[in-house]
């Protein structure tokens, strides 16, 4: 938000273009080790430490690899494949950058596996904040993407040691060398995740790939800003996940399978209470919110940031929990292998044909069309029920009644009264949260709502 202002379109582009090189190969180099965790520790937590310095490890070798490559190949054939010479100076920081972030995403899985849910917040923010001052003191010194992507990628690699340390101390069991019979055994469950996750966050940084091609740096600028995650929805949707893993796997390995399930709705339906009407509310605040972040360069980017919200009931739905913790990580696998094809065939033509909003508008079709249905399918094979049990329709569907309810009543307002700029805003955004709040009071009942909230604070 802050570089928007800061930096030219262009220059803009630079910075998001250098993360977007990691972004698109997280799931790979990770190997999906990360997730790991959370299934074999609730299992035996006595070997926490040794699983942990295996997963540390693992995690670094691929790590040092991407950073080797990011200096040797990745300044002229990127800069060539994006169309910005500009990258040739920001790609070898990159690497830097890979190796703290591959580090710093074993921390959350792994507190929350040692039952250390409050450590994992504060870590969280802690880490986020740190690497936030260090790059804005960067700007003062030197405000261009170079220096940016350079102060990021200290702070990120000094934040990812620092998580190692923190975790290893943090877990039980003795000091032991790794194990290669050690690692192979979470590579054989973490394999799977890893090249789906991979396959799946290509399908999903597809669009900002495509739009990198097919467009300008400015255009890629806009939509990137357009394309943003939500930070409260990781945040809301990674702990509620993390948080029920180790009692799914639990469950799972016992046979209890309908507690398993239980477990999830009741997660599911506490994430969607907090996330489908704080969309909806995003989603009536674009336009400003837009400006309000990225200054009125940037207004164009409420199209497809409106298009992106459409998706938001699905991060409700923690499918891969269940894949997860019944051990079928192969579901995920194909899973990705179809969504990334899908999108290939789906989102070029609509980029050519729409520009920006055809790649948000191409990833609403496959994630509803096919990922969805899916999903559905082989959870309720797993859980042995029908579809139409798998997940708590009638609380989902009652929260987008609602949500959808106090949009129209937001804009309808905004139209018939007379206002402009921050008023207008302020005036849709008190009618929306009005008839959401009074709604979901009636509907839902007030204890559900604090206990919700009281969870999410919590957590």
């Amino acid at each position: 938000m802050v570089l928007s202002r800061i930096f030219s379109k262009s220059e803009y582009a630079t910075f998001r273009q250098s993360l977007l090189v990691f972004t698109c190969v997280a799931p790979l180099l990770g190997l999906g080790l990360e997730k790991s965790v959370l299934y074999f520790i609730p299992q035996d937590p006595a070997k926490a430490r040794r699983i942990f310095i295996n997963v540390v490890v693992g995690t670094l070798a691929t790590g040092v690899l991407f950073a080797i490559a990011c200096i040797l190949l990745g300044p002229h054939f990127l800069a060539n494949q994006f169309n910005n010479p500009a990258l040739r100076e920001t790609i070898p920081w990159v690497g830097l950058f890979g190796i703290g972030m591959l580090l710093n995403a074993i921390a959350a899985p792994a507190m929350m596996a040692l039952e250390r849910v409050t450590w994992a917040a504060y870590w969280s923010l802690g880490s986020r904040l740190l690497t936030f001052a260090v790059v804005m003191l960067s700007l003062l010194v030197e405000a261009t993407p170079v220096s940016a992507v350079r102060a990021m990628s200290l702070a990120t690699f000094v934040v990812g040691l620092l998580s190692i340390g923190l975790i290893v101390s943090a877990s039980h069991g003795q000091w032991e060398l790794p194990s290669l019979i050690g690692i192979k055994e979470l590579l054989k469950y973490a394999i799977p995740i890893s090249v789906a996750s991979v396959l799946e966050g290509l399908a999903m940084s597809l669009d900002r790939v495509l739009v990198s091609m097919l467009c300008t740096p400015e255009q890629f600028a806009v939509f990137s800003n357009g394309a943003m995650e939500i930070p409260f929805i990781g945040i809301i949707t990674g702990a509620a996940m993390a948080v029920i893993m180790p009692d799914m796997v639990r469950a799972f390995t016992s046979g209890d399978v309908p507690t398993g399930h239980r477990l999830w709705c009741a997660a599911s339906k506490k994430a969607a209470l907090a996330i489908i009407p704080l969309g909806g509310l995003l989603f009536v605040l674009a336009p400003w919110l837009m400006v309000l972040l990225y200054s009125s360069a940037y207004a164009e980017a409420a199209n497809p940031f409106r298009l992106y919200l459409l998706l938001l009931p699905a991060r409700v739905m923690f499918f891969g929990a269940i894949f997860q913790a019944a051990g079928r990580t192969d579901i995920i696998l194909w899973r990705a292998c179809g969504t990334l094809i899908l999108n290939v065939l789906v989102s070029y033509p609509l980029i050519v044909a729409f520009g920006i909003s055809g790649a948000a508008i191409g990833t609403l079709i496959v994630f509803w069309g096919y990922v969805i249905p899916h999903c559905m399918y082989y959870s309720a094979r797993i859980l042995k029920i029908p579809i139409r049990s798998v997940l708590p329709l009638n609380h989902l569907l009652a929260l987008l009644a609602i949500t959808g309810l106090s949009i129209v009543g937001a804009f309808g307002i905004t139209k018939i009264v007379p206002s402009v700029g921050v008023y207008q805003a302020f005036l849709a955004a008190f009618t929306y949260t009005l008839l959401c709040s009074a709604m979901l009071t009636a509907i839902v009942g007030p204890k559900q709502i604090l206990a919700t909230v009281k969870t999410i604070c919590a957590r």
